[in-house]
């Protein structure tokens, strides 16, 4: 969406002119000048750059790097635990789910499309498989907010577990 980053460019260029604006000086408007044409040529190369840019959902180096967010967060987990069962004597095993809410596609309690393996190297050298649900909600599919995805909510029932329902 160039044109919300077109705004805030420009709301920047206004706010580094005025902060870069010097005092006096027999060059005073030929500072300005120059000054006024750089931030205008920067925010120029910055916005078509942008523009080159392909949505992150669509991009397979995107995909990659939310793997690897996730690995770090769960090696993060499992030094947690390790000191949780090693200070209060308790034994809580690596959890084989995580449940998160931040995309389009919701992602329900069975489905077993969310499913990735995670790499060897996480303390104990063994491939593990760790299971994503995601509540999606309240992102749109399409940017002129016609497409809602959807939402799942997760429950849990002592007896039963987890399970979701879905909202549409």
């Amino acid at each position: 969406r160039l044109g919300r980053v077109r705004k805030y460019l420009e709301r920047l260029q206004t706010w580094l002119n005025g902060r870069l604006a010097g005092r006096g000086g027999c060059c005073r408007r030929l500072r300005g000048m120059v000054r006024r044409w750089l931030l205008g040529w920067l925010k120029g190369r910055l916005l078509e750059k942008l523009a080159d840019l392909q949505p992150a959902r669509h991009r397979e180096d995107f995909a990659q790097s939310g793997k690897e967010l996730v690995t770090a967060y769960y090696r993060a987990c499992l030094k947690e635990l390790e000191a949780v069962n090693r200070q209060a004597a308790v034994s809580i095993p690596s959890p084989n789910r995580i449940i998160y809410g931040h995309t389009h596609v919701p992602a329900a309690w069975d489905d077993e499309r969310v499913v990735i393996d995670l790499e060897p190297g996480l303390g104990d050298g063994r491939v593990r498989r760790l299971t994503l649900h995601n509540t999606g909600g309240w992102l749109y599919d399409d940017e002129d907010r016609s497409g809602f995805c959807g939402a799942e909510v997760f429950l849990y029932e002592t007896g039963k577990g987890f399970n979701s329902v879905r909202i549409s």
